[in-house]
């Protein structure tokens, strides 16, 4: 299993977007509290999961049509770009004071949206030519990018620096590096 080229590079692109997702839900609270959110962080954060709990069903419309290869890299490089702006407006204070928390929150939804958009395509993705050995398959395939994700969020918590800017850097560069790894994770 661990042999394969596709199965290897899903799960590096599984990693990525786990260490997305785990660095936000690290993050974000403190980031909340840098913009002065503390005390009504949790209604913030249940507008973030209402907003991005509409990309369930987005997936669900879209993968039909589009198929999941192409919806993961397309849904990779919006984050991406999202990821990119976001640190580049944060971390060069280019942003109004006014519009510095909308712009963080909008970006939060984008990355919460990834994981619906992504995970179970790519888990289908890695598992497709695994069918003789699912159940061991998808345990190790699960396993794996839940530990780099830990690694991940713990690298990029450790960025923090009052602002999103480093979060959305860290985010953007492993999307990045998700994208041009994405390709081999279609080859049988």
């Amino acid at each position: 299993m661990l042999g394969s080229r596709r199965v290897l590079a899903s799960v590096f692109v599984q990693s990525m977007v786990f260490g997305a997702l785990f660095g936000t839900l690290s993050s974000v609270q403190p980031v909340f509290a840098a913009f002065g959110k503390a005390e009504t962080f949790p209604a913030w954060f249940a507008g973030i999961a209402l907003v991005s709990a509409g990309a369930s069903l987005t997936n669900a419309l879209l993968v039909r049509r589009l198929g999941m290869y192409r919806l993961v890299r397309a849904t990779l490089i919006a984050v991406c770009a999202a990821s990119t702006v976001m640190a580049a407006v944060t971390l060069g204070d280019l942003l109004p004071e006014n519009l510095r928390f909308g712009g963080f929150f909008l970006w939060a939804v984008t990355v919460f949206a990834m994981a619906s958009l992504t995970i179970g395509n790519l888990n289908a993705i890695t598992l497709e030519p695994l069918g003789h050995i699912a159940g061991l398959a998808s345990s190790v395939v699960l396993a794996l990018p839940t530990v780099a994700a830990a690694a991940i969020a713990s690298a990029l918590g450790l960025a923090f620096d009052g602002t999103p800017g480093p979060l959305a850097a860290g985010i953007a560069v492993g999307l990045a590096a998700a994208l041009v790894t994405l390709p081999w994770a279609r080859q049988a």
